[in-house]
């Protein structure tokens, strides 16, 4: 039967939950891990796929999919192919990494205020996603006071610390390293760049 070709789609599991039709990837999660890297930087062009890559990524990756591998990855590369070890380990590690996934695709004001406040919100909604961790009776008084203090209005000098704060606790919750996933790190330069407060920008990134 001919699948429906989504146009714009960036999201691995609206396409594999909808029976879009898939260009297999999934290779490239099996790779990426296996390499070891401790970081890993993806330069392509506009257009060529880095956003689903990263979500799938994430969907393979992340306890928040646990239980759910044969359903979003049965039929493909990272959960079919590869030599017979790979493969086991592979399915072993489905589900059983935390994540913290950022994208600053909408990174895009037009004054250094509103830049910061639009990371202030992505950084916001980032530790919302681990929300879990507030009811954890393994949080200290200033882990408590940490991921109390992560709302709107922070300011920019708090929220630079949240990605390194959520993976501490991520790793100590969960006993597994946690993976950091940026997508459109780019956008807040070129936005920069283009409302005309790169200068601003350049000098408040220094003085961090």
């Amino acid at each position: 039967m001919a699948r429906t070709i989504s146009i714009g789609a960036q999201g691995f599991e609206d396409i594999r939950s909808t029976g879009c039709f898939y260009v297999d990837k999934t290779g490239f999660v099996r790779d990426w891990w296996l390499a070891g890297d401790a970081v890993t930087l993806v330069c392509r062009p506009r257009r060529f796929g880095k956003t689903l890559n990263l979500d799938t990524v994430r969907c393979f990756l992340s306890t928040e999919y646990a239980g759910r591998g044969e359903e979003l990855f049965g039929g493909l590369d990272v959960w079919e192919g590869g030599e017979p070890r790979q493969r086991e380990e592979m399915r072993a590690l489905q589900g059983t990494v935390p994540v913290v996934a950022l994208s600053l695709a909408r990174v895009k004001q037009g004054s250094f205020e509103q830049m910061l406040r639009r990371i202030e919100h992505i950084m916001v909604a980032a530790a919302r996603a681990h929300a879990y961790l507030d009811d954890w009776d393994g949080l200290t008084d200033t882990d408590r006071a940490a991921l109390s203090s992560v709302r709107e209005g922070m300011g920019a000098e708090r929220y630079a610390d949240v990605p390194n704060m959520l993976c501490g606790l991520l790793r100590r919750f969960h006993g597994v390293r946690p993976v950091v996933l940026l997508d459109e790190y780019g956008a807040p330069i070129e936005a920069a760049w283009t409302g005309g407060y790169r200068d601003e920008a350049g000098a408040a990134a220094t003085r961090s």
